[in-house]
């Protein structure tokens, strides 16, 4: 009705929104005046800001935190730290200082306002999937740790260990969230921020594609130029775009991850906002599999499909939905390879047909196939003499050899019984993923535990070539769909008691 006075929260989400349009003004007519100053100005109100959103609007500052863990936190970084080990190592990231921040604000909302929100942990009655996945956080977490105390290696090989915990935080944060705010607010910010992310990605990657063709100056690719400058290692292969990522291959990886998030959503019938969604993120992923020509990715959605296909004998409502909705997304599947053709790069099309000659040919119809044979058999053949209790620390850090295989990586770091851990955690994840597809009491919980069911065959497929769970862009969305669907099975619980 004409007049009718908005609802609080309406008001008050306006405010905030007028408010970080202020701070943008402020910091834009102070950078007029002095460029260094504003940068100073910006940081320190920015800081304000993110302080200000994770006390009075944790929803906002969750899906924001997860928008930059999806986007830009390898390439962000407030400082290099000289520690020991290969690679990019001793980076402070800016979204660890935020996570962190917002950790610590979250802990202490108690303390400085009132409000129903405040962090859970899953305890008491909990489904049996959560129990097998534990044990491979347990020793993802301290054997590293172990290893200094045990094997005397350097302090810093701890780490990632402790980055297990991070990890698994994120799943604690979507559960307290979903216990405070519903699962429909909470599932709906996720797939609106993998969305949103996933349009960023192909936005930064068509750029890279105009650049790798000569359409586009070096300019434009500049972010790219100053992660290799500023880092021991880079990965820029072009044509192989990599989007806001720094690999090809985890642009691959993220993009059959969004692939699987888009099926699940358009084989359940949500809103149709949601489907919407659904079809911007299936058109952006496939144009990231393609032009990141990454193989890995392509196995693990292979696996993934397969799964989720076997699973449709099991239910008539998803097999329904299958073959009603499948030639439409297989047909446009086609129209848009159909479409990039004319622009893929030969490299690109010959990589991935020698993809097809291994499943055809084996090994030796790659060089690239036959490079990662030879390496898993020496790191083998180290574990077997060397290590034959394992390195407790990460592979790579103890032999200085990358390791392109998750299975490769737990058994020579943990032997064959972390390695089983691992597996009974991704059966887990699966378990309690195909759960809430059957129970879910709304289309996007289902739609969403459907997408946990696929991630999970992404993670052991990609994983026999690839270390996917080492991807901070794919194991923290990975925790949160746990966390946020634990959430919702305690919902169901409290409805049904009272």
């Amino acid at each position: 009705m004409a007049g009718e006075r908005k609802k609080p929260a309406s008001v008050a989400q306006n405010k905030l929104v007028a408010g970080f349009l202020l701070l943008i003004a402020l910091v834009i007519v102070i950078w007029f005046i002095s460029p260094r100053a504003s940068f100073m100005v910006g940081a320190g109100l920015t800081g304000i800001a993110w302080l200000v959103l994770c006390l009075k609007r944790p929803l906002w500052s969750f899906n924001v935190l997860l928008f930059m863990f999806l986007t830009i936190y390898t390439r962000v970084k407030l400082g290099i730290i000289e520690i020991e080990g290969p690679g990019n190592r001793g980076a402070v990231a800016l979204c660890d200082i935020l996570w962190l921040t917002m950790l610590i604000i979250w802990s202490a909302r108690d303390f400085v306002v009132q409000s129903e929100f405040r962090l859970r942990i899953p305890v008491g009655k909990q489904p049996l999937s959560l129990w097998i996945m534990l044990p491979f956080v347990f020793l993802a977490t301290v054997l590293p740790i172990a290893g200094i105390f045990l094997d005397a290696w350097p302090v810093s090989y701890a780490i990632p260990g402790l980055r297990q915990v991070q990890w698994a935080s994120f799943a604690i944060l979507a559960y307290s969230l979903v216990c405070s705010f519903g699962p429909e607010r909470v599932l709906r910010g996720i797939v609106s921020t993998v969305a949103i992310a996933t349009f960023t990605h192909t936005i930064y990657a068509i750029i890279q594609l105009g650049y790798s063709i000569g359409w586009l100056s070096r300019t434009w690719v500049i972010l790219d130029d100053l992660f290799s400058k500023h880092n021991v290692s880079s990965w820029f292969y072009y044509p192989r775009l990599t989007g806001l990522l720094v690999n090809p291959n985890s642009y691959g990886l993220y993009g059959a991850f969004a692939l699987v998030i888009a099926l699940a959503i358009i084989f359940v019938k949500a809103e149709r906002k949601h489907v919407v969604l659904s079809w911007i993120i299936l058109i952006c992923s496939v144009f990231a599999l393609v032009f990141s020509a990454s193989r890995s990715a392509l196995l693990g959605l292979g696996v993934s499909i397969i799964m989720i296909i076997c699973a449709s004998f099991l239910s008539p409502r998803l097999m329904n939905r299958i073959f009603k909705v499948g030639i439409p997304v297989v047909i446009t599947f086609f129209v848009l390879l159909k479409v990039m053709s004319p622009i893929v790069p030969v490299i690109l099309q010959e990589r991935l047909l020698r993809f097809i000659q291994v499943f055809s040919q084996g090994a030796s119809a790659d060089i690239n196939a036959i490079t990662r044979v030879d390496m898993w058999s020496d790191l083998w053949r180290i574990y077997v003499t060397k290590y034959p209790f394992g390195t407790w620390v990460p592979v790579s850090y103890a032999t200085g050899s990358a390791v392109d295989s998750f299975y490769v990586n737990t058994a020579v770091q943990g032997t064959p019984v972390f390695t089983f851990t691992w597996l009974c955690f991704l059966y887990g994840a699966a378990a309690l993923g195909w759960r809430s597809y059957q129970w879910g009491t709304v289309p996007l919980e289902a739609a969403i535990g459907l997408t946990l069911f696929g991630w999970s065959g992404m993670m052991a497929g990609s994983g026999l070539t690839l270390s996917p769970m080492l991807e901070p862009q794919l194991i923290v969305p990975f925790m949160a769909l746990i966390g946020a669907l634990l959430g919702c099975q305690y919902e169901r619980r409290l409805l049904s008691c009272s």
